[in-house]
């Protein structure tokens, strides 16, 4: 049997396509549509064909539609609260008066303009259960991680530059951190003193790398639940995530089957890493998922508004992170193909509509995107310029392209060739299968047979190679490691759901081409981004870090198609008469979905960089309203410069890596701020004699860090031992060491 598993049209009205319809109800298409057997027909499983409501039967009672309306809420009115506060941010104006009431008002609006739920259908218990299951998961989810927030205050990467920002952000209105004048004419003055561990220029504030948006949410939580609401923040996200992506998969899989990806993410290691400390990633998981929501229900009938629910999405992946153009390249292809596939004038012009919407959605929340990181992060924007707009480019041209293929004046002439590819979709299905199997099993095959490399980087080059030698690998600094990364996606889900993701990514191909185009439509979004970072991952390459890039998109579509995939392998045999062996797939679903937890080890109880906040807060309390100086090369866990500059409100802080009196004598001397000068270092011997009958340490602290590794994920958990001395300089140049204080725990 062929059927239609088909979300009906008359998707309502809101703000930014907020309103979108519920999975769960079928509608018989109009007969413009049942003509386009192509684009509208689905091989239904026994859950996707219902028979009509009783008459009679109840409405759902007021719970079971706000329950069903959860997953799609979280989506719209992350959305409009996201753009409420990277508005704030770019116009300096980031205030709790400001910022809490409109964001308020923009996620009422995301949730309250909303299509009425649909009548129950037969099945509409399943609807509620999905939806029930994937909140209950979302809500432990959140409970369990948010104990094991991470606390990483030292500057190496990027979360900590986030946290940091978060906390500052609390209680300033613009992202920019200001220096003290002091300190910047100190820095201009003694050669080889910093004011930013990025760069030698000095300058009056410093800026982070990348977008502002996540710090922003941080603080927004810091806001209302003060310094442990910045820590929880991103935990909170990770979980709206799991919300996010259930939105999107009980669309394309069923209400039931949309339990495995989200199941699967919440037990794996990424997304609990990304979440307890700050990773744009989860961010854009979000939006991501939001943005193939309004793709997959706009592909219908080309309804606008769940087009511009997409696009909007789109873009946000851009407002949280520079990559976010991608994701937008993904829509326009998908769209594009979706409308130039469709045979009927009518449908396609709607469809077509439906991506200039998508378009002109987009456009201005990625523009949101590149205003911040041009204001606030101009340095960061202008380093990665030749890989952003290349994209942006592309993005553009790509949009023109599939405005102009699936106009008229196009249709006409691909009219035959949609008509030819209709008349022999079966063949055209098996080529698709062909194609869609032969680059899976390139991927795969990979590291038997490519050793890719990496284009000069003097900051890339020493990361690997200590990393090869610490791990016995041979040492080759411009090694790429991008033929790994198929199996990186194996070694954190494990190689069972790997392989039958991409069977069900395969199989999703196939019945796009010979059946149900909304596919290919959806696709297009992972397969993009799969292009670019399956491609070139263009990341240092340790664990877990590097596995950042897959997570937005690649890993969702993976484990969507996993889903599919064993969807559609239960409804072949049930239709076969076969409930056994239909049952083992759904057992065989659920055995997949919980398998990442075996991936974790000992990595589950560590809090990273717990003890480094503490640490940060001692060092205000020991400069008090002076001069900090860090001294020497940085600290394992990263420099603790940042964190004196925007968690001191009155502490001037520099650093230089030259441990010369002539340098200490040159502070001294150009120092014309308040307050004493208090040197600091991680290096015993830098300052002062150490060791027997030597200065003690000041303090000492041990930091629990997850291992970073090339060749395996995480298995250990490092206890890194920070010694930290300090002294205060007089005006002779001489560093007088300070007793030693308790250590920290």
């Amino acid at each position: 049997m062929v059927g239609t598993d088909r979300i009906p049209a008359g998707n309502g009205s809101g703000a930014l396509g907020c309103r979108t319809a519920v999975p769960g109800q079928v509608a018989v298409p109009p007969a413009a549509d049942r003509q386009e057997t192509l684009a509208v027909t689905t091989t239904a499983s026994p859950a996707a064909v219902r028979p009509p409501a009783r008459a009679g039967r109840r409405d759902w009672s007021r719970a079971s539609r706000l329950l069903v309306a959860v997953p799609d809420a979280v989506v719209c009115a992350l959305l409009c609260v996201a753009v409420v506060v990277a508005l704030a941010l770019l116009l300096g104006v980031f205030l709790p008066a400001v910022v809490l009431p409109a964001g308020v008002v923009a996620a009422v609006l995301g949730v309250r303009l909303r299509p009425a739920l649909p009548a129950p259908g037969a099945a509409d218990g399943r609807v509620v259960l999905g939806a029930g299951v994937a909140l209950l998961v979302a809500v432990a989810w959140f409970l369990v991680q948010v104990g094991h927030t991470g606390q990483a205050i030292g500057v190496g990467r990027d979360p900590s530059q986030y946290t940091l920002l978060g906390l500052y952000l609390v209680d300033h209105r613009s992202p920019d951190v200001g220096l003290p004048q002091a300190a910047v004419d100190l820095a201009r003055a003694v050669p080889g003193l910093r004011t930013n561990f990025i760069t030698d220029e000095v300058t009056a504030a410093n800026h982070i790398q990348g977008t502002s948006l996540l710090s922003g949410m941080l603080a927004v939580l810091g806001w209302l639940f003060g310094t442990g609401g910045v820590w929880a923040a991103n935990v909170v996200l990770g979980a709206l995530g799991l919300l996010a992506v259930y939105a999107m998969g009980r669309r394309i899989v069923g209400p039931l089957w949309a339990l495995l990806p989200v199941v699967a993410l919440a037990v794996a290691m990424p997304l609990a890493e990304f979440s307890r400390t700050p990773y744009t990633e989860t961010l854009a998981l979000v939006f991501a998922a939001g943005a193939v929501l309004g793709i997959w229900v706009a592909a219908e009938r080309g309804a606008l508004r769940p087009a511009a629910l997409g696009g909007a999405c789109a873009g946000a992946v851009m407002l949280s992170r520079i990559d976010g153009g991608i994701v937008m390249i993904g829509g326009i292809v998908g769209l594009t193909l979706l409308a130039v596939v469709t045979p009927d004038p009518e449908l396609r012009a709607r469809r077509r509509r439906a991506l200039a919407v998508f378009v002109l959605a987009a456009a201005p929340v990625g523009l949101l995107g590149w205003l911040d990181l041009r204001v606030h992060s101009p340095k960061y924007l202008s380093d990665l310029s030749d890989l952003l707009y290349p994209v942006l480019a592309a993005t553009a041209a790509l949009a023109v392209v599939g405005w102009l293929a699936s106009g008229p004046v196009a249709g006409r002439l691909l009219t035959r060739a949609v008509r030819d590819v209709r008349r022999r979709r079966r063949g055209w299905a098996v080529a698709a299968g062909v194609l869609a199997s032969a680059a899976a099993l390139f991927l795969l095959s990979r590291p038997w047979w490519m050793v890719n490399h990496k284009q000069v980087d003097p900051d890339y080059w020493p990361a690997v190679e200590w990393r090869q030698r610490a791990e016995g690998l041979p040492v080759d600094g411009t090694q790429s490691f991008d033929e790994m990364t198929v199996s990186w996606l194996a070694w954190y889900f494990g190689w069972p759901l790997l392989l039958v993701g991409l069977a069900g990514a395969v199989t999703a191909t196939v019945d796009g081409v010979r059946r149900d185009t909304r596919l290919l439509a959806v696709a297009a979004v992972p397969a993009v981004a799969a292009a670019f970072y399956l491609n070139a991952v263009s990341i240092t390459p340790d664990q877990v870090w590097a596995f950042r890039r897959l997570l937005p998109v690649i890993v969702p579509g993976l484990l969507l198609g996993a889903a599919y995939g064993l969807r559609r392998a239960a409804g072949l045999l049930a239709r076969r008469r076969a409930p056994a062996w239909s049952g083992i797939a759904v057992l065989l679903g659920a055995v997949l979905a919980v398998l990442p937890v075996l991936t974790w080890g000992p990595m589950f109880g560590a809090r990273e960089g717990q003890g480094t906040y503490d640490l940060a807060l001692r060092m205000c309390s020991l400069a008090g309203d002076g001069l900090l100086v860090q001294v020497g090369n940085y600290p394992p866990t990263g420099t603790m410069l940042p964190a004196v500059q925007e968690l001191c409100p009155g502490t001037a802080a520099v650093q230089t890596f030259s441990t010369s009196p002539v340098t200490l004598q040159q502070i001294a001397d150009h120092w014309d701020g308040d307050g004493p000068v208090t040197v600091v270092t991680f290096q015993p011997g830098v300052l002062f004699p150490t060791g027997v009958g030597g200065a003690a340490p000041w303090t000492t602290l041990t930091v629990p860090q997850w291992e970073s590794v090339i060749s395996h994920r995480p298995r250990r958990v490092d206890q890194v031992v920070l010694q930290v001395w300090a002294g205060r300089l007089d005006s002779s140049g001489t560093v007088q060491a300070l007793p030693a204080f308790p250590a920290l725990s």
